[in-house]
């Protein structure tokens, strides 16, 4: 497998304090330059930051967090909590789950 690196790839590297200076857009372009990555077109997703579509969009993805965490509790909680002992048709305890009827269901052709 052969490497093929830039003329420039032995350039110098930023000092810490550096790094803690630049804004997160030219830490992204430092990172992709040293990635060997050419950004050819980056556009915001927003073309106007805060409108109301952005953040009804924000809105929107939160409560799907919040939709996915309450889903995630209830799982956790009947996993946990939900009755596990299993009882064969036939034997005492069948049917007894407090589901209104005392055994199993009649077979639709008797």
């Amino acid at each position: 497998m052969t490497t093929s690196h830039r003329a420039d790839s032995h350039r110098d590297e930023p000092t810490a304090a550096e790094l803690e200076e630049m804004s997160q857009a030219e830490l992204a372009r430092l990172a992709a330059e040293l990635d060997d990555v050419d950004i050819v077109h980056n556009t915001p997703p927003w073309p106007v930051p805060g409108t109301r579509a952005e953040r009804r969009a924000e809105h929107a993805v939160g409560l799907w967090f919040i939709i996915s965490a309450l889903s995630a509790l209830a799982f956790l909680v009947c996993f946990l909590f939900w009755p596990f002992e299993y009882v064969e048709p036939g034997r005492p305890g069948y049917g007894e789950s407090g589901s209104g009827h005392a055994g199993p269901l009649p077979h639709p052709h008797a």
